[in-house]
């Protein structure tokens, strides 16, 4: 009899020690989880990607079918980001606020003082357990921190672009240009890249960042810059300290944007056969966003109207550029501007 007992006693102790053993490694698998959201939330640079992502992850470590963010639109619309298959959300999920039901989970999301709108957890018509409440609960305040995050850096990106193409106006029409030199130019390089093959992320850096290209030039003398006549030999060498000037200016804020502003400030006027300034740099010595910025800007150069000439057409702008093929221009950067001819035309 008393060893039935104890019997019965070492059984039941070691049930007890499999599941503990089973919640510790389920609860393990539920902190990696959340660490991966973690990493997610540091690079939270592109919000609808950002919030996809942590949903899906949302599922992994809940259980649960469906993860939805809903959005809260100044506008009065709305839109969601949905992952697998949530509870049905109930048209005031993006105006109310933090709200539970026996199959969902509703967080309601704000930001500096505004409201952003709600993260919807839960699993259709499919009561959840205690457990999951805990954990929707937790992984919808996670959810909240990275949509704030993600729409914070967003704001910003928009905010130095915004800036940059300010300060360019400036520079432009302090240079006897128009704003819209600057414009285009940002769009010839962003063509350029793309016919090139760069992605999507890198050709929008190029686009934006070329606007600073001449942003050196404010240390220019107004005398020389604004000298309708050719420049003496003394004039030109204070001209082309416009490159190393907008580097200096540019470089060393640890802003992706501006450090490739930076670079091509610096870059644009070397030449593949290393007879450009002001670091004489040839070949793949040469930045690639150097390089595109180098056709670019002669390109428009030569279309653009100026106190000395007027402005080419640019059949005869592209003539003059083939003899610079190989010598001026990087050869597969040149031939990438000429087979998006019809696209580089169409700009305005």
């Amino acid at each position: 009899m008393r060893s039935d007992r104890l019997s019965a006693a070492l059984i039941h102790e070691s049930t007890a020690h499999t599941a503990i053993a089973d919640e510790l490694a389920q609860r393990e698998a539920q902190l990696s989880v959340l660490a991966g959201i973690a990493q997610t939330l540091a690079r939270a640079d592109d919000p609808a990607h950002v919030i996809e992502e942590i949903l899906a992850r949302s599922l992994e470590v809940t259980g649960v079918a469906g993860a939805q963010f809903v959005s809260a639109e100044p506008t009065g619309r709305s839109t969601t980001v949905t992952v697998g298959d949530p509870p049905a959300t109930p048209g005031r999920a993006a105006a109310t606020g933090t709200e539970q039901g026996r199959d969902r989970v509703v967080v309601d999301v704000t930001g500096n003082g505004r409201h952003l709108g709600a993260v919807v957890l839960g699993s259709r018509d499919r009561p959840l357990s205690a457990d999951q409440v805990v954990l929707c609960r937790a992984i919808a305040h996670q959810l909240s921190q990275a949509i704030v995050l993600a729409r914070s850096q967003a704001e910003l990106v928009a905010s130095r672009e915004q800036t940059i193409e300010r300060l360019a106006r400036a520079v432009a029409l302090r240079d006897g240009e128009t704003a819209e030199h600057n414009q285009r130019m940002s769009e010839l390089c962003g063509v350029i890249a793309h016919s090139i093959g760069l992605d999507e992320e890198q050709c929008a850096l190029i686009r934006s960042a070329s606007a600073m290209h001449d942003i050196g030039k404010v240390a220019t003398p107004d005398s020389i810059l604004l000298k309708p006549g050719p420049l003496t030999e003394v004039e030109r060498i204070e001209v082309e300290r416009h490159a190393e000037t907008g580097h200096l200016i540019l470089a060393g804020s640890g802003s992706q944007l501006l450090e490739l502003a930076a670079t091509i400030a610096l870059c644009h006027h070397e030449r593949w056969d290393g007879a450009g300034y002001p670091r004489g740099l040839a070949g793949e010595e040469i930045p690639l966003e150097g390089r595109i910025a180098g056709v670019a800007d002669v390109f428009d150069a030569l279309t653009s109207d100026r106190p000395y000439r007027p402005a080419m057409s640019p059949a005869d702008a592209v003539e003059i550029m083939r003899s610079g093929r190989g010598s001026h221009f990087d050869p597969a950067v040149f031939d990438a501007f000429i087979a998006s001819l019809a696209q580089i035309e169409a700009i305005d």
